[in-house]
């Protein structure tokens, strides 16, 4: 989790798969990674469910069924496909990313009763498999081109996007904070071009990116990683 100072223990070795678009297997531990690729949906099996549905149903009550089915969720969560590609890209899976409204992030049960509607910049769910990313952040990933859009927002929605990556990362090192914001910072350049911001303007959101880390890390020294070679700003001028 990212910027919060008493962190909910998400953890569990149990996970789950949930996805926009549900899986037939669940991933061991031991399962190779998943590159670049989706998981087999399920439709065939739905198919079938519904034909077998259909003998032992009338077609009215069959009708209600799928009526029910394709209601829409509750949560008005969007999960934009450009932040799921560029966080499966650094996750080495498939990767669900939430964009709440702000109504859904001050009332995420995951921040208890306390009074700051800011609380944190994002965070990992550890046990259903998921990134949920403060609002602002999100808008900054999902339009890191937007000059319209202040740099800092758009470099931390960056940084922050990534950051909750590595925690989804099967890798001996996912929770760990110093590491998994270790390897946000020195992605920083690459993670802006993959959210379609030119060479040149991944450097110049750059000092923003180190600003959003060096303040996260002197507030929470347990994001600190002393060993880490920060990424270096070009000074933008010609001889």
């Amino acid at each position: 989790m990212v910027g919060k100072e008493h962190e909910a223990d998400l953890e569990c070795e149990a996970l789950k798969w949930r996805r926009a678009a549900e899986v037939p297997t669940r991933a061991r531990a031991g399962d190779p990674l998943q590159h670049g690729s989706l998981w087999q949906p399920i439709h065939d099996r739905a198919r079938g469910a519904i034909r077998r549905l259909a003998l032992r149903l009338g077609p009215l009550a069959l009708a209600f069924v799928l009526l029910l089915l394709a209601a829409p969720s509750a949560s008005a969560y969007e999960r934009p496909p450009l932040l799921q590609t560029v966080a499966g890209y650094f996750a080495l899976r498939p990767a669900e990313v939430r964009c709440p409204s702000m109504e859904e992030w001050v009332g995420d049960p995951i921040w208890g009763t306390s009074p700051n509607p800011a609380r944190a910049w994002g965070y990992t769910d550890m046990i259903n498999e998921h990134i949920v990313l403060h609002p602002a952040l999100c808008a900054g990933a999902m339009a890191v081109s937007d000059s319209t859009l202040p740099l800092w927002q758009r470099a931390t929605g960056t940084l922050v996007l990534v950051h909750e990556t590595y925690h989804l990362r099967r890798w001996k090192w996912r929770r760990n904070e110093a590491k998994v914001e270790c390897q946000a910072i020195r992605h920083f350049i690459v993670s802006a071009q993959l959210l379609g911001a030119s060479p040149e303007l991944a450097n110049e959101l750059l000092p923003f990116a180190l600003a959003a880390h060096a303040r996260m890390v002197t507030l929470f020294p347990e994001y600190r990683d002393r060993r880490c070679r920060l990424p270096l700003w070009t000074l933008p001028m010609t001889p």
